[in-house]
């Protein structure tokens, strides 16, 4: 049994305000504006291993710390009386923690099923924009598990939060001084940055592009709605292959594309295939951390790209590398204002465009430069026989699926260890879950299947 008390955290910082949002939250409200009431998607958790000699009150100092350093994660949002979302940066607050301690279920699973309540219910005004729980067994402090906002941040500033809270800690936990932290960016000098004239004509620039690119589009990427749709309507499978790692890794090393441009183009090819299209159409998820300026910001930078993966190649090595330099180029190109983006949208499309599919996105690893550019870490398979021994070890599982989305197609990729984990969500009337499992299946095939032959 489990037993919890609480605490609270009371934190100051040197800046508050009111002020408007940034780009990337602009692009997250829509998406909140788009699903309310149904938006606990919002919220993920997070969890940080408390290291040993660590406590509790160590552990709710580097909590304060990081709270008082991140304007973001102390953040609220709200509507103005014209209906404009702002967001306020509170002068002083307090944040109510909770400890759990793990009885018989054990840390991890206390872990996992407290991760699930901090997250899986919709951020409420008078809140800031993290929860916390300290999970303790017998007596001692195991894990700071955190639910947080994505209006907040995204994977790549809440990977700055965990690394100041693990240093912190680490430091307390030795008894030694510091650690000396880098300086933060912060949305309200975000905000200046986009509103200036040189921001203003990168929006523009963005705008342009999207234009250009959504021009490009086919009309229906998907096939043809034939099924009876399942509930829920949209399915997510999920599977767990240390062969894909390995394949998709070695395709980059051998082609100089990106690991992610290796899974698009693969993963465009199949779906082409059932579409009988000559292009897919795709909105693809970039973090924007691509100047160096946003190495040291916390907040969120993430924003889609619109992608016209074209199908017509002499081989799969050459449709990676249009499908890595047009990736490129667009990531880089339409960085800008969602609402301005927003607003040319239905223009072309109110004035009889093409109606163009925006129905199927992915999320992959269009970080950085660095992931666009660089090859990705992992195991030294260099065969199409050492990838085909890995694949016996490839496991399934089915996702938490949903009755409705902006898209009937949505896959993510990404790495963990010596596997990646791809899931694909789809409209169960247009392909069957058996059937998302089979593109699943086949994606990891054709990736092994492009292996050189040992020797060759």
């Amino acid at each position: 049994m489990t037993t919890s008390s609480f605490r609270t955290v009371s934190f100051s910082g040197t800046r508050s305000g009111v002020h408007p949002l940034t780009w990337g939250q602009r692009w997250i409200w829509q998406g909140l504006i788009g699903h309310a009431p149904g938006y606990e998607y919002l919220g993920w958790p997070v969890s940080v291993d408390v290291p040993t000699g660590c406590s509790l009150d160590d552990v709710l100092a580097a909590l304060t710390t990081v709270l008082e350093r991140h304007e973001t994660l102390r953040t609220r949002y709200f509507l103005d009386e014209q209906g404009v979302p702002r967001q306020v940066v509170p002068a002083a607050g307090e944040l109510r923690v909770e400890v759990r301690h793990a009885g018989r279920a054990g840390v991890p699973e206390t872990v996992e099923q407290l991760g699930r309540e901090l997250s899986g219910t919709p951020f409420t005004i008078p809140e800031i924009s993290v929860r916390a729980a300290v999970v303790t067994a017998a007596g001692v402090p195991e894990c700071l598990v955190l639910g947080v906002f994505h209006m907040a941040t995204d994977a790549s500033g809440m990977l700055q939060v965990t690394q100041e809270l693990q240093a912190i800690m680490g430091a307390r936990a030795a008894g030694t001084v510091g650690p000396e932290l880098p300086p933060v960016g912060h949305p309200a000098e975000r905000v200046l940055h986009e509103t200036s004239p040189e921001g203003l004509k990168r929006s523009a620039r963005a705008v342009e592009h999207w234009q250009q690119e959504v021009a490009k589009f086919p009309r229906r990427t998907m096939p043809p709605a034939v099924h009876t749709p399942e509930k829920p309507r949209l399915a997510e499978h999920i599977m767990r292959s240390k062969a894909v790692c390995a394949a998709a890794i070695g395709l980059s090393r051998n082609w100089r594309a990106s690991v992610d441009s290796v899974i698009l183009a693969c993963a465009a090819e199949l779906l082409g295939n059932v579409s009988g299209q000559q292009s897919c159409g795709f909105l693809v998820l970039a973090h924007n951390r691509f100047a160096e300026e946003t190495d040291l910001y916390s907040g969120t930078l993430v924003q889609s790209f619109p992608l016209c993966v074209e199908l017509a190649a002499d081989s799969l090595e050459e449709h990676v590398r249009r499908t890595h330099f047009a990736a490129l180029k667009s990531a880089l190109s339409c960085e800008g204002n969602p609402d301005d983006i927003t607003s040319m949208l239905r223009v072309v499309f109110g004035c009889g465009g093409d109606g163009a599919d925006l129905s199927c996105a992915v999320n992959l690893f269009f970080r950085d430069l660095g992931t666009m550019t660089r090859v990705a870490d992992g195991p030294e398979v260099t065969s199409r026989e050492q990838a085909e021994k890995l694949m016996p070890q490839t496991r399934f599982s089915q996702g938490q699926g949903s009755e409705e989305d902006d898209w009937e197609f949505f896959l993510n990729a990404h790495q963990e260890g010596d596997e990646f984990v791809v899931s694909l969500r789809m409209d169960t009337a247009v392909l069957r879950s058996q059937e998302i499992v089979r593109f699943l299946i086949d994606l990891e095939r054709r990736l092994v299947e492009s292996l050189p032959e040992p020797g060759a």
